[in-house]
């Protein structure tokens, strides 16, 4: 359930889905200039319409960046505090990624608006595995400290740094 959602949630946020329940406005102005950086299929190496070079390059950054995360969680359970401490430590490392995520969310904004069959597609074909892998291996911990408050903070404040999650109201 957990997977199914998170990865629903990747690829909406990514490429689709209603921008109030991403929890961002609308910007011509980001539109505009999110779509003079728009490659074409010949130049983006197969990457679909929208979709630039440095899009790619940044997911393939996070989402390894979060499958280093999951993993860590996996290695921790069932101790809470040791998924806390291993949160703590990937949230840190997601320091210098942070100018690239805000960017990110910019160019996600304005492909929301524009949004297409094939960029959804193209994420799920490029992520959605991954990611579920990446989830699996959580699952331990997650399952074992269901009820850990500290935890539960320490992922939502971490997944809030995402640029593929949406922002909870």
């Amino acid at each position: 359930m957990v997977m199914k959602a998170f990865c629903a949630v990747m690829v909406l946020a990514a490429c689709g889905g209603n921008e109030k329940a991403a929890g961002v406005e609308g910007s011509a102005a980001k539109a505009s200039e999110a779509k003079a950086s728009e490659p074409t299929p010949a130049d983006a190496g197969g990457l679909p319409p929208g979709i630039t070079v440095e899009m790619k390059e940044t997911f393939d950054l996070y989402v390894a960046a979060f499958e280093k995360l999951t993993a860590e969680l996996g290695a921790a359970a069932p101790d809470c505090a040791k998924g806390v401490a291993a949160v703590e430590r990937n949230a840190k490392e997601l320091d210098g990624l942070d100018a690239r995520g805000a960017a990110l969310r910019a160019q996600m904004e304005a492909l929301r608006e524009r949004k297409s069959p094939e960029q959804a597609e193209w994420f799920a074909n490029s992520y959605a595995e991954r990611v579920k892998g990446a989830i699996l291996q959580m699952g331990p911990l997650v399952t074992s400290c269901e009820g850990n408050v500290a935890l539960k903070d320490a992922m939502n404040s971490v997944m809030a740094r995402y640029p593929m999650m949406r922002k909870k109201k």
